[in-house]
């Protein structure tokens, strides 16, 4: 437990360890295995706080002017995502195929679940901007070191003090940017803009609502002020 704790975020040793379990489970009866082995891999989950871009955010980085090809795009997929609050596998797939009757009809590759999202006129140009370019492809490391730097370059930069990876930690508000800072974004507007929890659940494709419950941020300190 030593060696994981100092590589990965609490919660992913909780994930890893719950799978350990279930896998030497299958094998309980075949193998003679410690008496307190399932102890031993119970590791408590760790709340970890996560930010969201709101509105201000979101114009700061609509109005980015990309520097390089790479940003041009995933500028376009980062926007795509914090206004459909899909998730990176779904949203760099779109094309105005998946448009019928002002809604952007999509299954998730994750869950298999069906999601409608009311299409905007910026989401169209960004879908449609997209298709121009045919298919392009970023490692998930590459994606967030990209988005991380669209942020800070168009001033993304509010002090946000928060309690993450099993740290407690305080910095620009761009650091702590990745690639589900989209969903959160999304799902945690909507909730501020009062859309009851079950709408924002059934939008973002969650099986339940529980899941959706961790993705509104609302906790966050910027300035000294809960946001």
């Amino acid at each position: 437990m030593d060696y994981l704790s100092e590589r990965i975020a609490p919660n992913s040793v909780s994930t890893y360890c719950s799978r350990l379990k279930t896998v030497l489970s299958g094998y309980n009866e075949e193998v003679n295995l410690p008496r307190d082995y399932q102890k031993v891999l119970r590791i408590k989950k760790d709340n970890s706080q996560h930010i969201y871009l709101d509105d201000n955010d979101l114009k700061k980085i609509i109005h980015y002017s990309p520097q390089t090809p790479a940003e041009d795009v995933i500028k376009d997929w980062f926007l795509i995502g914090c206004l459909t609050g899909a998730r990176h596998s779904d949203y760099q797939r779109f094309t105005k195929r998946n448009i019928r009757d002002g809604q952007l009809h999509y299954v998730s590759i994750k869950t298999h679940i069906k999601a409608s999202i009311p299409v905007s006129n910026l989401l169209l140009k960004l879908i449609g901007k997209i298709e121009e370019r045919g298919e392009v492809r970023f490692s998930d490391v590459y994606f967030n070191r990209i988005a991380k730097r669209i942020c800070k370059r168009a001033g993304i930069d509010d002090e946000v003090s928060l309690y993450t990876r099993g740290e407690f930690k305080t910095g620009a508000k761009w650091k702590f940017v990745g690639s589900h800072t989209p969903r959160r974004s999304f799902a945690t507007n909507l909730y501020k803009q009062g859309v009851d929890i079950y709408t924002i659940s059934r939008l973002c494709g969650h099986t339940n609502v529980e899941t959706t419950k961790q993705y509104i941020c609302c906790g966050p300190i910027i300035s000294n002020n809960v946001i």
